[in-house]
């Protein structure tokens, strides 16, 4: 087994830069069909479908913006029961496969009995089919997801597993409304307005000293 090649966290989030908003994107309108079929039906809250809700709609989202299934694509989606979210996405040389996770009360859910995410937890090629000199260039990574009580998707994290519970890193994956760079304000001199309203009043002193109102 060729051990692949773990980058760093910060090199990671920057080759997924056109990836981050997307996956944002795709959780809130999941959470929020999710929400709104609890709404229209008045059925008691199940968290498990709201979960699976989440999915199937964040699977249409990720579809109807460039994520085909089962495509041969550098961008696609896995095939997965349960409306399950496994994404293929390549940058520059390295190849990553992202499964979109619910969070175990903000841990890494435990691969449980399945060989294969035991396998995706051990960084082992997974639904792949790669050349020797890609094997070291295919990272698996995990991203998990959490709402809050109002059921509103809270932030995400993303995880480089290891084996089981381990992993080589978990962050914070940054929010995209606070990546969008503040505009900056044109300079204002705020002498100007002051040095008018002096000028306006001396004016109406001379004006009322020649008329003979002082």
């Amino acid at each position: 087994m060729v051990t692949p090649i773990i980058p760093d966290p910060d090199t990671v989030l920057a080759e997924l830069t056109e990836l981050r908003p997307l996956i944002y994107e795709a959780l809130e309108v999941g959470t929020q069909a999710g929400r709104d079929h609890f709404a229209a039906t008045g059925a008691p809250f199940d968290p498990w479908l709201f979960a699976h809700l989440t999915r199937f709609y964040a699977k249409q989202h990720l579809i109807r913006n460039g994520y085909p299934i089962d495509d041969e694509d550098r961008h696609s989606l896995e095939q997965v029961a349960y409306s399950g979210l496994w994404l293929r996405f390549q940058a520059k040389d390295r190849i990553y496969q992202i499964r979109i996770l619910k969070s175990a009360l903000g841990d890494l859910p435990s691969p449980g009995s399945s060989k294969v995410k035991q396998n995706y937890y051990q960084q082992l090629p997974v639904g792949l089919t790669l050349r020797p000199e890609q094997e070291q260039l295919a990272v698996n990574l995990i991203v998990l997801w959490d709402v809050n009580g109002l059921h509103n998707l809270t932030d995400l994290s993303l995880v480089c597993p290891k084996d089981g519970d381990e992993s080589y890193w978990f962050v914070p994956i940054p929010h995209p409304a606070l990546s969008i760079p503040s505009q900056a304000m044109p300079a204002v001199d705020l002498d100007l307005p002051i040095e008018r309203k002096e000028t306006e009043e001396k004016d109406d002193d001379a004006k009322k000293t020649a008329a003979g109102t002082e």
